[in-house]
């Protein structure tokens, strides 16, 4: 027969240890779940200008796919001196050494409300384990950020304006010298063109003085007309003609690019003009009618060559 006091001990003892494995049998699943999810929480920085935001995160994190865990909405978190402006939230998924791990991140932007510590109160999150239809609740800590002076904004208002002004006055600037310069260009073009054409009109008039006629004397035309020829070459194709002979005179013309048939006409008048120059033979009234005809065709055709292409020019 057992002492009803020993009875009794054994069976506290019992109770004690049955008490003890279901309590190591609890704390081994609570262990075990916490091992299989986790739950942190962040901010971005630690100090944040009045001026500025600082983004808060909730990282919920599980081994096993997304449908392991169906995690149940919960509140924006409890600010202290802050205010949440934006909030988002995504999925993850990351393979690490072959296993499969989840994660689910939730962000939330938050503007400061004023100087001094603020705080980010622990949010509660429950999950329900969808391999168990077991539910649980975790929570973040508490985290505290400073909220510091607002960073001085430099205002560039006035300088971008400023630059505007600049670029105007610029641009305004470089238009009137362009116009000018384009105008200077046009009235340079214009004199130029009318100072050729002034050539080739006065060297006209001027060898009318000089027409064939049975009462001039002949003789003393053909040596006149002959320096027109050669000071008209020298204006027009801008070359000293003094004291230069034929072949001279032709080597600059074409140097000058002047036509050959030109050339040889020129060359023409000027061994004709020398021969009776030199040799004190007269020249009779034909001879001197074809010597002029030639050098009044050879101003004559320079004339309309540069009329034609003053006239293309100003039809574009």
């Amino acid at each position: 027969i057992v002492n009803p006091i020993v009875k009794r001990i054994i069976l506290f003892f019992l109770t004690l240890i049955l008490i003890i494995v279901s309590i190591l049998h609890i704390k081994g699943q609570v262990q075990q779940s916490k091992e299989e999810i986790s739950i942190t929480a962040h901010a971005d920085r630690a100090d944040v200008p009045l001026n500025r935001t600082v983004d808060f995160f909730i990282t919920v994190r599980w081994k096993g796919g997304q449908d392991r865990y169906t995690i149940e909405d919960f509140d924006n978190p409890t600010l202290t001196g802050f205010e949440t402006i934006k909030t988002s939230s995504s999925n993850i998924i990351e393979d690490i050494g072959g296993v499969q791990y989840s994660k689910k991140i939730y962000s939330f932007t938050l503007k400061p409300q004023q100087l001094g510590m603020g705080y980010i109160d622990g949010v509660f999150l429950k999950y329900t384990d969808n391999q168990t239809d077991e539910s649980s609740t975790i929570v973040t800590n508490r985290i505290g950020i400073k909220v510091i002076k607002p960073i001085v904004k430099t205002d560039y208002t006035l300088f971008i304006y400023i630059g505007l002004v600049l670029i105007i006055i610029i641009a305004a600037v470089y238009l009137i010298f362009a116009v000018r310069k384009k105008r200077r260009i046009e009235r340079e073009k214009l004199e130029v063109e009318k100072k050729e054409v002034d050539i080739e009109v006065n060297y006209l008039e001027l060898i009318k003085k000089y027409k064939p006629d049975v009462s001039g004397d002949l003789d003393k035309f053909i040596n006149e007309i002959s320096q027109i020829l050669t000071k008209y070459l020298s204006q027009k194709y801008e070359f000293e003609t003094t004291g230069l002979n034929k072949d001279k005179i032709s080597a600059k013309l074409k140097e000058k690019e002047v036509d050959s048939n030109m050339i040889e006409k020129i060359n023409s008048i000027i061994e004709k003009g020398d021969i009776y120059r030199f040799s004190g033979k007269p020249i009779d009234l034909s001879e001197y009618e074809s010597i002029y005809s030639a050098v009044e065709s050879i101003i004559e055709k320079n004339y309309e060559a540069l009329k034609e292409l003053n006239q293309k020019n100003n039809r574009r």
